[in-house]
């Protein structure tokens, strides 16, 4: 997804933290089966 920079919306200013935080922590790559393992282990 292109996002301009300048955008005042706080919904796509959050989308591009949250995007940052995973580049960041490693988990942008993650597939679902990855996402979905993750949600089972916290969970438990």
């Amino acid at each position: 997804m292109k996002i301009e920079e300048n955008t005042t919306n706080k919904g796509f200013e959050a989308l591009k933290k949250a995007s940052k935080i995973a580049e960041e922590t490693g988990i942008l790559d993650m597939n679902l089966d990855e996402i979905n393992e993750e949600i089972a282990q916290a969970r438990k």
